[in-house]
């Protein structure tokens, strides 16, 4: 399959563009073609991708977005492609992966009526609705329940569109050796009882992500 994925912007550390690299990188090691288009390249190159960097702004602002999407409709031949993935809320896109959150209940629920008639709120609403819409992406995946709700407060997308990804993390990543003598070690020092579970979260936007507390 030759894959097309886009990005506005990636770099090292952003979940969502591990996110990109990590399918990129699979997608390339069971014999997929991949060419990734994007704003603003930083870091390491994925080995195997053709990356095509479309240089059209400098800041990242809503005029470099616009500007990106427009450039990359211009360039993008659909022919070349058996997939377009977009890991952003653009036009176009055959499946989309939803690092972000539902802008529509942002807009609407967090914020005031003049929020909601900014420049950079309409494109993005715009943009929104062109991946939830009816003629939108055929796929949409999402990491967590509470976006499968939000995006269906504000837009009719059937479920069979809508996949939820397992949560993961990379073994590699797991640097204890014994997690259980650790686990003991650590209620023991907390004075919790063994049975009890703990759940720590690290990162930020907690509610975006789902977490209650």
């Amino acid at each position: 399959m030759k894959l097309a994925i886009a990005i506005f912007r990636y770099f090292p550390y952003g979940g969502l563009q591990r996110d990109m690299r990590f399918i990129a990188e699979e997608a390339i090691k069971r014999g997929h073609q991949v060419t990734i288009f994007c704003g603003d390249w930083q870091g390491e190159k994925i080995s195997g991708a053709d990356i095509r960097v479309i240089d059209t702004f400098v800041w990242f602002n809503i005029a470099g977005v616009r500007r990106f999407v427009k450039a990359f409709e211009k360039q993008f031949n659909r022919n070349e492609f058996d997939l377009l993935l977009g890991f952003n809320k653009m036009p176009g896109l055959d499946a989309y992966f939803a690092g972000d959150t539902c802008f529509a209940e942002k807009a609407y629920i967090d914020r005031s009526w003049l929020y909601r008639l900014a420049p950079r709120s309409q494109l993005y609403l715009r943009y929104e609705k062109s991946v939830f819409g009816d003629s939108g992406a055929k796929q949409i995946f999402c990491l967590v329940p509470q976006q499968i709700k939000s995006i269906a407060r504000w837009y009719s997308v059937p479920r069979d569109r809508v996949t939820l990804l397992p949560p993961g993390i990379s073994k590699a990543h797991l640097a204890c050796e014994n997690p259980q003598d650790a686990k003991t070690k650590l209620l023991a020092d907390l004075n919790i009882e063994q049975s009890a579970k703990i759940i720590l979260c690290l990162g930020s936007g907690f509610r975006t992500k789902g977490v209650d507390i």
